[in-house]
C-alpha cells in the first residue's frame, strides 16, 4: 500500500514537550503535524505571560521549564564526564500523575529508580537505597531528582490543577494539601498530638500520610502565617524530602552523587506550556568528600537558588 493510505491506529501522541493528547492520526495528517512550519509548533509558543506562569514566577523567583531545567543539569554532568549510560538515574517524587511528564522529559538519563512514595518523601528508606546504590555503573555516577510538587491552575492559584477530564480544579499535591486542611479544623491540643506522633502507626495502611500529617503539625504556624501557605507549604516538603534522602545516604559514598532538589510546579490543559521547575540546591559530591552546590554560579544572577527562609522541624 501506499504510505498514505497506511493508517495510523489510536494512540497517544505527545504534541508539545509536556501535555499528551489522545488523537486518531492518518498517515497524511501525521506527516501535516510534523511539516508545520516551527512557528506553529505547540512548544515554540511563548507561554511566559499565562496565568500560570507568572504565578510560578511571582511565588517560585527563578523558576523555570522543566525542559530548560533539565538542559542546565544534563550539560553540567556531561562536562563533569557523566552522561548516557554513565549515569544511574532515580527520583524521589510523588506518584502523582501530573507529575510523569518530568519523567518522560528526563529519559535522557535513563530508566529511573522511583525512591518517593506520596508527596515525595524517599520512603524506600535506607533499605531501598542500598539496595540500589549497588548499580552505579563503572566510572559512572548516580543522579537524583528529589522534588516536593504544587499546582497552579487556571486562574493562577497555587496547591490546585485543572486536571484532564475533569470539570473542577483539584489539589496538588493531594497529600500535602490534605494534610494541612485537616488541620484547619482541629484544635490546638489536638494539632499538638499529632505532632508528638500520638496515633502515628494507627493504621499500618498508611502510614505515608500518617507521616505527611505529623510533619505539617509540627510547621503548621509556619505554613499559616506564610504569604502564601500552599507555596509555603510545597518548600516545606522540598526541604524536607532533601533533610531525609540525607539522612538515608551513607555517611561516605565511594561514587559520584548529584542531587537536584526543588519543587515540580503543575500546570495542566491543552495550551499551557512546559511544567515549571523551582531549584532549591544543585549538589555534586565527587565521592571523595568534596561536595559542592553547582546551582549558583549555574542560575548567575536569578533567585533560582534562593533559600527558603526558615529549615523545616524534623518529623
Amino acid at each position: 500500500l501506499p504510505l498514505r493510505a497506511v493508517p495510523m491506529r489510536s494512540t497517544e501522541i505527545r504534541t508539545g514537550l509536556q501535555k499528551t493528547h489522545t488523537m486518531n492520526f492518518s498517515w497524511d495528517s501525521f506527516v501535516k503535524l510534523f511539516t508545520k512550519p516551527l512557528k506553529a509548533l505547540p512548544w515554540s509558543k511563548d507561554y511566559s505571560q499565562t496565568e500560570h506562569c507568572k504565578s510560578a514566577v511571582k511565588h517560585f523567583p527563578g523558576s523555570l521549564p522543566n525542559t530548560d531545567m533539565l538542559d542546565i543539569v544534563k550539560n553540567t554532568l556531561k562536562e563533569k564526564g557523566y552522561d548516557g549510560d554513565k549515569i544511574l538515574f532515580a527520583t524521589s517524587c510523588c506518584p502523582d500523575e501530573i507529575n510523569r511528564d518530568l519523567d518522560d522529559q528526563a529519559d535522557h538519563f535513563g530508566r529511573a529508580f522511583c525512591m518517593g512514595g506520596l508527596a515525595g518523601f524517599p520512603f524506600v528508606g535506607r533499605t531501598g537505597f542500598k539496595a540500589f546504590m549497588h548499580h552505579v555503573p563503572a566510572d559512572g555516577c548516580m543522579f537524583i531528582i528529589c522534588a516536593s510538587h504544587v499546582g497552579v491552575d487556571d486562574t493562577g492559584k497555587v496547591g490546585y490543577v485543572n486536571r484532564v477530564g475533569m470539570k473542577e480544579a483539584s489539589s496538588a499535591c493531594g497529600a500535602a494539601v490534605g494534610a494541612y486542611l485537616n488541620l484547619m479544623d482541629k484544635s490546638e491540643s489536638d494539632i499538638k498530638k499529632i505532632a508528638e506522633g500520638v496515633d502515628l502507626l494507627k493504621d499500618p495502611l498508611d502510614t505515608q500520610m500518617a507521616y505527611i500529617q505529623r510533619l505539617v503539625a509540627l510547621n503548621f504556624k509556619r505554613i499559616n502565617e506564610a504569604p502564601n501557605p500552599m507555596a509555603e507549604l510545597a518548600v516545606l516538603c522540598a526541604e524536607k524530602i532533601k533533610v531525609d534522602l540525607d539522612n538515608i545516604l551513607l555517611d561516605k559514598i565511594h561514587f559520584p552523587l548529584a542531587i537536584l532538589n526543588g519543587i515540580q510546579i503543575n500546570f495542566e490543559g491543552d495550551d499551557v506550556g512546559d511544567d515549571y521547575f523551582y531549584v532549591i540546591s544543585f549538589t555534586f559530591d565527587d565521592g571523595h568528600g568534596n561536595k559542592v552546590d553547582l546551582w549558583k554560579p549555574l542560575a548567575g544572577s536569578t533567585a533560582a537558588a534562593a533559600k527558603p527562609t526558615a529549615a523545616p522541624s524534623a518529623a
